[in-house]
């Protein structure tokens, strides 16, 4: 909403009376915007009021009173108020077309309280007939509410020309996924869908379905929205065992990866807890296996965001490899490439500072070379070396469960600019 062009330095309703407690609005059945005035001298509870204050207050004052207020623009001719109570089933199926929200809720309500299967055909007609979106959404939804929805009527409404009816025919698709072929194949074609909201409620629908195609969609969806944070977290919420490996295998199909390495590290996160092992070794091989005889930066910060999901579990690589099965244990030992290539990189002067930055992240995490890495890390915290460098250097160290980290970040003491001591003491 706005204000009025006449009414930037007022409130549109106001009053100086100090009883006035507006508490409600909503379009009325007129057209009108109806305002309700509770109108009450004390409108705290006295859970909140001290005792000798409730003692001197009338808490109920104006418990006998309240005011409706009808708001409509001058020289407005409002509707007549409809007697929805008086209309047959056909006249309630008609009133559904109106502009009105009151009406239109009202009039699903009471065909939904008279249960009046004489309804359904005007409804289905409704549905497509009807000039109005909202019109054929409310028919669509009675429809439901009657138990009188078919995969015909359905497969009709996902191509609605408004993305609204579209939406919603998505929901209620649901309980047939797993019925009716036809209708199934319709709702995965959503995923090309324009709107995004059609997309992120074919997101959360793809959930309740235990179907490949539904894994297949959600990696699809996943790809093509990969920087909404909206449509990416309704992805998720709907990625399960049953559909994990399909997400994971459409995703990792594209190319190049590294536009999605953030939603990589979400699925490598979501695979770790739910403990599905053969989608962590899938994902690890692929980490594992270079591109063109080299590592990209995406697989350094994909393999970095699972060590940070592992460490929030208190699992270290080290025992994943322990507990996991040959597979797992064969992806693992895979991953000795890429660990050794961070080495590399932290070693060579004229790498560039953020694959540095990338490569630190890895380095005392792998299944070996702890003490190497270390030592390597512990160099960094030197004068000569770029702050970013060494605070990365610090929360690596903090990181590694080894005895000797607090030696190694103390050592250089005297030498920390008061930024990095301040890192050093949060760390220890």
């Amino acid at each position: 909403s706005r204000r009025a062009p006449d009414e930037q330095d007022c409130e549109f309703l106001a009053s100086s009376d100090n009883w006035f407690r507006p508490t409600w609005l909503q379009t009325g059945p007129d057209g009108a915007l109806w305002v309700a005035d509770m109108y009450r001298a004390v409108i705290e509870h006295p859970e909140w009021i001290p005792m000798d204050w409730q003692k001197r207050l009338d808490l109920r004052a104006g418990a006998d009173k309240g005011r409706i207020y009808r708001v409509y623009p001058i020289g407005a001719k409002l509707r007549k108020i409809p007697r929805l109570d008086r209309l047959d089933t056909a006249g309630l199926v008609a009133a559904l077309d109106s502009p009105n929200g009151w009406q239109r809720d009202m009039a699903q309500q009471m065909l939904l309280w008279r249960k009046d299967t004489a309804a359904v055909p005007l409804l289905e007609k409704m549905t497509t007939n009807c000039q109005r979106a909202l019109g054929r959404l409310h028919a669509l939804c009675t429809l439901d509410g009657l138990a009188a929805l078919t995969p015909a009527l359905l497969q009709r409404a996902l191509k609605d020309p408004h993305p609204g009816v579209r939406r919603h025919a998505v929901r209620l698709c649901e309980p047939w996924l797993g019925k009716a072929p036809e209708l199934a194949a319709a709702v995965l074609q959503r995923v090309h869908d324009d709107d995004p909201h059609v997309r992120m409620q074919l997101a959360y629908t793809l959930g309740e379905w235990a179907d490949a195609r539904a894994g297949e969609a959600l990696g699809q969806l996943a790809l093509r929205d990969v920087d909404d944070p909206y449509l990416t977290a309704a992805v998720l919420s709907s990625v399960n065992r049953r559909n994990l490996d399909h997400v994971l295998l459409t995703v990792m199909k594209s190319k190049p990866k590294a536009s999605i390495a953030s939603l990589l590290e979400k699925l490598l996160r979501l695979a770790n807890a739910l403990g599905e092992v053969k989608a962590l070794a899938t994902l690890l091989k692929t980490l594992g296996t270079p591109e063109e005889d080299h590592y990209a930066p995406w697989q350094f910060t994909t393999l970095a965001g699972l060590l940070d999901a592992l460490d929030e579990r208190n699992t270290p690589l080290t025992q994943l490899q322990k507990e996991g099965d040959e597979e797992l244990q064969a992806a693992l030992k895979q991953t000795s490439g890429l660990f050794a290539a961070a080495r590399a990189i932290l070693a060579d002067e004229h790498a560039a500072q953020d694959d540095k930055l990338r490569a630190i992240r890895l380095l005392g995490r792998g299944l070996d070379h702890q003490q190497e890495d270390m030592a390597a890390l512990a160099e960094l915290l030197v004068p000569q070396m770029p702050e970013d460098l060494q605070m990365a250097a610090v929360a690596a160290l903090g990181r590694l469960r080894s005895p000797r980290v607090p030696e190694l970040l103390l050592r250089g003491w005297k030498t920390f600019a008061p930024t990095l001591r301040r890192q050093v003491l949060n760390v220890l």
